[in-house]
């Protein structure tokens, strides 16, 4: 699930920013600017009786190019992110960021982004009524 958030956050910033290079992966050397650097930085799951609510927070760094006016660039950079990632296409289906917000600090945008998506569980995982306890005491 995870992979195919991030392949379509990936996808969306491509289309709104095209030829800025997009890393998933830490780069030791060789990160030209302008680029994108995208990850899942955290994950929650909320049980519920027959499905699994999942959300994770995508972080998404944004190293300008500009060397005169960095922040200028990283919050135009910001409010397209808030244009583009609003609905991304995730494994076929169309998934809502939410609780997006961006920050620029020390020349670079950092913008965070949920999506939550509903997990049906399995049929053959037992419900609390189909649960039995043993409770023999010895003695």
């Amino acid at each position: 699930m995870i992979k195919d958030i991030v392949d379509g956050i990936c996808g969306a910033i491509s289309e709104r920013f095209a030829g800025c290079e997009i890393y998933t992966e830490k780069v030791k050397q060789g990160m030209a600017p302008p680029c994108f650097f995208v990850r899942c930085i955290d994950q929650e799951d909320d049980l519920e009786v027959q499905r699994i609510f999942k959300k994770r927070q995508f972080g998404i760094q944004y190293f300008p190019e500009s060397d005169d006016e960095p922040n200028a660039e990283c919050h135009t950079t910001a409010e397209g992110l808030f244009a583009c990632l609003e609905l991304i296409k995730a494994d076929g289906a169309w998934v809502r960021g939410t609780d997006m917000s961006g920050h620029v600090e020390d020349g670079v945008l950092t913008f965070t982004v949920n999506y939550g998506v509903f997990v049906c569980r399995s049929k053959d995982q037992p419900s609390m009524e189909q649960v039995t306890v043993d409770t023999e005491v010895e003695g």
